[in-house]
């Protein structure tokens, strides 16, 4: 026959559950944390182009992006360095600063383009013949990537146009042609977990290159649609990529955020139609006085609070008066 506790002893019980509720509640943060999103205009961006180089440095109103056809695939041949002051952001990092979304804007000039929101693989870029070739939609995705520096360049620098640090400015050359890794900045894209490297020519080395985005739009129908003068891009990073998620934390704590946007898009010539994007670049935008053109960054996030200090106090307090509860109810069962 089981014994009952008595009314005094059920009081402990109770008082003993409670404090153990209260300790759980106390431990809560102080408040939930509530989203912020911080945008930023750039003031440093670079049209990538190997014969643009010297003092001009890619200065342009607008920034082409597109490939060349090689003997063994194509390869990316103009690209867009953009890259933003994300000063302001940078002591939080460290501390609960909780990324939710990322998110890069660019508007198209000029160029004509089939509408392509999805990646591809690097054996659509193919030669024609190849057994390892696979059959295409038509477009190419608009693919944004990391920044990866070489030749003696070691960050970016997003509020001087000329830095005399060794940072990489407007005014850096592009490099020498036919110089091996000519290119002082690159596509720093993902080829397998924990490798991110330049994937300026990823089909040539027969490399899948992951993008951290890829640009997409309202209003075109995927693979049918042509892009045209106007067209505003969206770029969505995939923050659930560790390597992603890191390098992007890596770089707003060094103060500048910086990406490279690239595309298969062929070049038919010199002379031809634009049938690429060719993006306004901040001078552009200002220079058509259309501010809101200029390539544009949003960074929405969360600094999630600490604990009650009350809590953590009498977290002995709780965590013991429980255990003497549980004990207590033990005995009398």
């Amino acid at each position: 026959m089981k014994c009952r506790p008595s009314r005094e002893r059920k009081r402990k019980i109770n008082r003993a559950g409670s404090l153990a509720r209260l300790f759980s509640f106390l431990l809560l943060p102080a408040a939930s944390a509530s989203a912020v999103t911080a945008g930023f205009d750039t003031q440093f961006d670079k049209w990538m182009y190997e014969n643009v180089s010297g003092t001009v440095g890619g200065q342009n109103d607008a920034a082409p992006i597109n490939s060349v056809a090689d003997t063994n695939g194509s390869v990316r041949f103009q690209g867009f360095l953009v890259a933003f002051n994300t000063a302001s952001l940078a002591g939080l990092v460290n501390g609960n600063f909780q990324l939710t979304s990322i998110t890069l804007t660019l508007v198209n000039v000029d160029g004509s383009f089939v509408y392509d929101p999805t990646p591809d693989s690097y054996r659509t870029e193919l030669p024609v013949g190849d057994p390892n070739r696979l059959a295409d939609d038509d477009g190419k995705p608009l693919e944004l990537f990391g920044v990866g520096l070489r030749n003696g360049y070691t960050g970016l620098n997003a509020t001087v146009k000329n830095p005399s640090n060794g940072t990489y400015g407007e005014y850096s050359p592009y490099g020498t042609t036919g110089q091996t890794n000519f290119q002082n900045a690159y596509p720093l894209g993902k080829t397998a977990p924990g490798v991110l490297k330049d994937v300026s020519t990823n089909v040539l080395s027969g490399e899948e290159a992951t993008a951290f985005a890829i640009g997409k739009t309202t209003g075109l129908t995927p693979n049918i649609g042509l892009a045209g003068s106007e067209t505003k891009f969206t770029f969505t990073l995939d923050l659930t990529d560790p390597d992603i998620l890191a390098y992007v934390r890596n770089s707003i704590s060094s103060g500048v955020l910086g990406f490279y946007v690239s595309t298969y898009n062929l070049a038919q010539s010199q002379t031809g139609p634009h049938t690429y994007p060719r993006f306004y670049t901040w001078e552009g935008a200002a220079g058509a006085l259309v501010p809101e053109y200029t390539p544009h960054l949003e960074i929405q996030y969360a600094i999630v609070p600490e604990p009650r200090i009350s809590g953590l106090l009498i977290a002995g307090l709780g965590l013991f008066a429980a255990g003497r509860g549980v004990r207590n109810r033990h005995r009398l069962s």
